[in-house]
């Protein structure tokens, strides 16, 4: 058999936003970026127990980042977007009715977005030049395992490798020049996770799970006030409710709970200050309709 199905998902984001005059501006003021992913896929079972499956992703990323000195009377700003591709492919193995694996990989999408360039001088006057910067969303590779103890209790487990180690540095250019560079120096981060779905009844389904992810910062001075990341543990809860056999939705939150090293560094070296807590929340909703 074959099986046709449409995401649209937003697959990463961020937004930070520490105003023009704080001791670090210089690591960032304020940074913003959103993205979509349209995901048509195909999926074709081959036998009775594998399935496999390939996709498209076409994603939009819009994004801006103001950097400054201290006291913010020099400042620079980026703004930009783009529309790029990528692919994902799959299978799954069930070797018993209850029992089912399955891997994934999800392609590198690379983005040459195009904006502006803005400079702000100690006189207060505001310059502008078209400007590009090239950025990837990271390639990654999943392997997960479900396994329906009764009618009513299914246990997951997931592990998932990003390429993050891609993501080294990002060059803003005004024609051949570099006017901006921010060093990265990132590494492959990895993700550990386990859940559980409860059936209350034949429509509502209630879920959680925990996990554990490392850091993409392989250095801790290469941290930026923009993007403060850390390990950190996942805790998540969510729910299922069936309108029909063909119509369902999903909600779902999750909070982020930064842990160990997670200071942040002047340029000399020197410890400017330490995060006291670095936690998000996340929270989603899902409508799926099945063909």
């Amino acid at each position: 058999g074959m099986w046709a199905g449409l995401a649209m998902t937003v697959p990463w984001g961020l937004g930070t936003d520490y105003g023009s005059r704080w001791e670090g501006a210089d690591h960032g003021t304020a940074a913003k970026m959103r993205s979509f992913d349209f995901n048509p896929n195909l999926a074709w079972k081959l036998t009775d127990k594998l399935t496999v499956g390939a996709g498209v992703s076409i994603q939009y990323v819009a994004a801006s980042l103001k950097m400054g000195r201290y006291g913010g009377l020099v400042g620079t700003e980026y703004k930009a977007d783009s529309i790029d591709w990528g692919f994902n492919v799959g299978a799954m193995w069930e070797p018993a009715d209850n029992l089912r694996f399955g891997i994934s990989y999800r392609s590198e999408v690379k983005h040459h977005t195009e904006g502006f360039f803005a400079v702000r001088t100690p006189d207060g006057n505001e310059l502008k030049a078209d400007a590009t910067l090239d950025v990837s969303g990271p390639a990654w590779a999943m392997a997960t395992a479900a396994w329906d103890v009764s009618d009513l209790l299914s246990l997951y487990a997931t592990f998932r490798w990003t390429d993050w180690s891609s993501f080294t540095e990002l060059d803003f250019k005004v024609g051949p020049a570099t006017v901006g560079n921010i060093p990265n120096h990132w590494r492959d981060t990895y993700l550990g996770s386990v859940g559980a779905d409860y059936r209350m009844n034949d429509r509502w389904t209630i879920r959680g799970g925990i996990g554990y992810e490392t850091t993409p910062i392989d250095n801790p001075h290469y941290r930026t006030s923009v993007i403060p990341d850390a390990d950190r543990w996942w805790f998540a809860v969510g729910s299922t409710y069936k309108f029909s056999d063909r119509l369902q939705t999903d909600v779902s939150m999750a909070w982020l709970h930064g842990v160990h090293e997670r200071s942040l560094y002047k340029t000399d070296g020197s410890e400017l200050g330490r995060y006291d807590k670095l936690d998000a929340y996340l929270f989603g909703f899902q409508l799926v309709y099945a063909f």
